[in-house]
C-alpha cells in the first residue's frame, strides 16, 4: 500500500476542533410559510367522493353518484331490458347490538319546515337547518336495546385488520332497477312486462 504524501494521518479525523458557523439569514420575511394539513385535504377529497355519511337524497350529482349516473341506464341492444341505478350505500350503519339500522336514524325533521337534518351523534346540540336557516334541538335516535345511535359497523376492528392482515374495508351497496319491455310486433310500442 502506498501512502499519499498529501493525506494527512487517520488520528483527529471527523473531529471538529472549532464550533460550528453561525448561519446568517437573508430573507425578508422572517415567517415561514405554514404547511397545510395534508392527510385533512386526502381526507375530505375522499368524503367528497364517496359521500358515505349522506343519505341518497341529500347526495349531489359528484364523485361515485356521478360515477354511477353516468354509466347507467344501461339497454340491450334490442332494446328489450333497461338497468338503471337507483343509489348507493357504502357500510353497513347499525348500532352495536344490530337491531337499529339504516343512516336515516341519524336524520331529524326540523321543527319549522319538516326538512331532514343531519344529527351528530357524538356532539348532540342545536343544528342550523340549511332550507329555513332555523337552530333545532337535535338528539339521534338510539337503540333501545344497547341506548347506542347507529354508526359505522365494521367486521373486524383496526388492530384486528393489521394482525391478520386482512383490509378494513366496508361493503359497497348498489341498489339497480331491472326493466323488462314486451314489444308489440304490429305497432312497435313498447310495454313494461309484470
Amino acid at each position: 500500500m502506498i501512502n499519499n504524501p498529501l493525506q494527512q494521518s487517520s488520528v483527529g479525523l471527523g473531529v471538529r476542533t472549532s464550533k460550528a458557523p453561525e448561519r446568517v439569514d437573508f430573507s425578508k420575511i422572517q415567517t415561514s410559510a405554514q404547511i397545510p394539513n395534508l392527510i385533512e385535504v386526502q381526507r375530505e377529497s375522499y368524503n367528497r367522493f364517496l359521500q358515505m355519511d349522506l343519505i341518497p337524497e341529500e347526495r349531489d350529482k359528484t364523485g361515485l353518484n356521478s360515477v354511477f349516473s353516468s354509466i347507467f341506464p344501461v339497454t340491450d341492444f334490442r332494446e328489450t331490458a333497461t338497468l338503471e341505478y337507483v343509489e348507493y350505500q357504502i357500510g353497513n350503519w347499525q348500532c352495536k347490538c344490530g337491531n337499529l339500522e339504516g343512516l336515516e336514524h341519524l336524520r331529524a325533521n326540523c321543527k319549522n319546515c319538516g326538512s331532514k337534518i343531519k344529527v351528530d351523534p357524538f356532539s348532540p346540540a342545536e343544528v342550523l337547518c340549511n332550507n329555513c336557516m332555523t337552530f333545532n334541538a337535535v338528539r339521534p335516535k338510539l337503540c333501545s336495546n344497547c341506548g347506542e345511535p347507529v354508526g359505522l359497523k365494521h367486521k373486524h376492528d383496526q388492530q384486528e385488520c393489521q394482525e391478520r392482515g386482512m383490509s378494513f374495508s366496508v361493503p359497497l351497496k348498489v341498489k339497480i332497477r331491472l326493466t323488462v319491455y314486451d314489444k308489440d310486433p304490429d305497432t312497435g310500442t313498447s310495454t313494461i312486462r309484470d
